[in-house]
């Protein structure tokens, strides 16, 4: 053992002094930084030793205090200029990572920025450069305005579920001035009056938000706004829901269909309990405004006091109804009005409604370039997709879904087909290869296992020189045909690339990747296959 470290030793000795490739486009984060509208850094006062990431643009302009530890109410603009992370104008990540208060903070000037000292403030931070970490989880904000115009990121936060905290506008993408707590209800990503963490996906702003009903929570319906957001638990695994009206959530019958009357052709289902009494004019078709309880009895779906689910297809209006008798109920002659239904029992069918026939499954790496088509039935007019990691996004004339991801995660879409009769939804669930394949550790040092040689290589790094590679066990990664883990304790990685050649790369010494070896060099050392 001692001859095997001495060797990786000498092949790792180049390495020292330079440290990981430039990660801006190629980390594998699964949680985003945070937007520079939550830079206050004294917000996050008494969580010590704690790492945030931030968007930010550097300004020479702003009070700072300290060199190297800023006084937490430091200006963060100016401080990562004074530090040199960022230039004046330049906007980036940074790392932040928050620190006790100070007796003493000694000013500098350094890079157009004027420090000041001070003594005895209360708390503290410290600047880095981003190194592709993670944010914490933090506690919720009442809705989320103030990370709009981050399309794509995602976010953990810590709330207690309420349902009647405040009102929701949307089903599934909700307005970004929707409340957090309840809608986590809404979602069933937590049950009312429970305490958890919910993942939070910002969406772009939509042409329309569609209400619907859930979880004993009604959302309301809304046009154009300019934010949203996607809510889940935080492995993203909960069902999303489906539109009111479609086979899966049929809407609660409240009389007639005249609200429908512009969806000629489309299928809609409804929970309906039959009443012989009741007004209806014809005879399936039905005026628009005939009830639908007495109808399903006359067209023989439903018994009287029987309740069942039965499928309403909108029809135009007709210049003569005629009237019937049938299974006790009496419909009317009418003449000349300008909407109809028809019923009939729950198909599945959605009538001229697209519906969606594109796989509901898709995997994709990170940092590659990603694909998926929408396809649907019945020329869909428009397509959507709500909820997409950063780095995808959809076409809403085409339905195509493209980019390069940057998040890991599991990801629920709620994809939608949009015609003139109406929208179809399904759920496409988008998995990283980094969250749908987990690494099996290495159970000791002497017994490598693992699913791969990658792994299996990196486990025994880890076993053996854990000066370099802790904590241990973390994620294999991929990206720009890497497969790699950063060791957060050594602001370390190591990686293998296109299969073949070994990497080790450290934050705090350079940004330039050393190649120290082969695979094939390292398996006789390590004893993988």
């Amino acid at each position: 053992m001692l001859t095997q470290k001495k060797t990786l030793s000498v092949m790792l000795s180049i390495l020292l002094g330079v440290g990981i490739f430039n990660l801006d486009n190629a980390e594998a984060r699964s949680v985003s930084p945070f937007p520079a509208s939550l830079s206050n850094i004294s917000a996050f006062r008494g969580q010590n030793n704690v790492s945030y990431y931030f968007y930010i643009t550097g300004s020479k302009s702003g009070s700072v205090w300290g060199t190297n530890i800023y006084t937490d109410d430091s200006n963060l603009a100016a401080a990562v200029v004074h530090a040199g992370l960022l230039k004046d104008g330049e906007t980036g990540v940074v790392k932040v990572t928050t620190l006790p208060g100070q007796s003493q903070y000694t000013g500098s000037n350094a890079n157009g920025v004027n420090s000041s000292s001070y003594s005895n403030f209360q708390g503290s931070y410290s600047l880095a450069a981003d190194d592709g970490g993670d944010n914490p989880v933090i506690a919720a904000p009442g809705d989320l305005r103030s990370f709009r115009g981050y399309p794509g990121d995602t976010y953990l936060f810590s709330l207690t579920a309420k349902a009647d905290a405040g009102s929701l506008w949307g089903n599934n993408v909700y307005t970004d001035d929707s409340n957090l707590t309840a809608a986590a209800v809404y979602a069933g990503a937590l049950s009312n009056g429970a305490k958890g963490v919910v993942r939070v996906v910002i969406v772009p702003g939509q042409d329309r938000y569609i209400s619907g009903s859930h979880n004993g929570i009604n959302t309301n319906s809304y046009a154009v706004y300019p934010g949203s957001y996607a809510l889940s638990n935080v492995t993203g695994d909960i069902p999303l829901i489906p539109l009111l009206g479609s086979p899966e959530n049929p809407i609660d019958n409240s009389g007639g269909l005249s609200n429908f009357r512009a969806y000629l052709g489309g299928a809609y289902y409804f929970k309906v309990k039959g009443a012989k009494i009741g007004s209806i004019w014809g005879s399936n078709p039905y005026t628009d405004d005939s009830s639908l309880a007495t109808a399903a009895v006359h067209a023989g779906l439903l018994q009287d006091a029987q309740t069942g689910v039965l499928k309403a297809t909108i029809q135009a209006g007709l210049s003569q109804y005629i009237g019937t008798t049938a299974n006790g109920v009496n419909s009317n002659n009418y003449s000349n009005f300008s909407g109809s239904y028809t019923l009939a029992a729950a198909d599945g069918s959605l009538g001229s409604i697209p519906a969606i026939t594109s796989p509901l499954q898709a995997n994709y790496s990170v940092g590659q370039a990603f694909s998926y088509q929408i396809v649907a039935t019945n020329t869909a007019k428009k397509y959507n997709a709500t909820g997409l990691p950063k780095g995808l996004s959809v076409n809403t004339d085409t339905g195509l879904i493209s980019g390069t991801p940057i998040l890991t995660g599991r990801f629920a879409i709620d994809l939608q087909a949009i015609n003139d009769s109406g929208t179809s939804s399904k759920t496409l669930v988008l998995n990283s290869g980094a969250i749908s394949t987990p690494v099996t550790p290495t159970p000791t040092p002497s017994t490598p296992q693992a699913s791969n040689t990658a792994d299996c290589l990196l486990n025994w790094a880890e076993a053996h020189f854990p000066e370099l590679f802790s904590p241990a066990n973390r994620p294999t990664e991929q990206g720009f045909g890497y497969q790699y883990r950063f060791y957060s304790a050594t602001n370390t990685y190591l990686g293998i690339l296109l299969g073949d050649k070994v990497h080790l790369l450290q934050l705090n010494k350079s940004t330039t990747p050393v190649e120290v070896g082969s695979v094939a060099q390292f398996k006789p050392l390590s004893g993988c296959n």
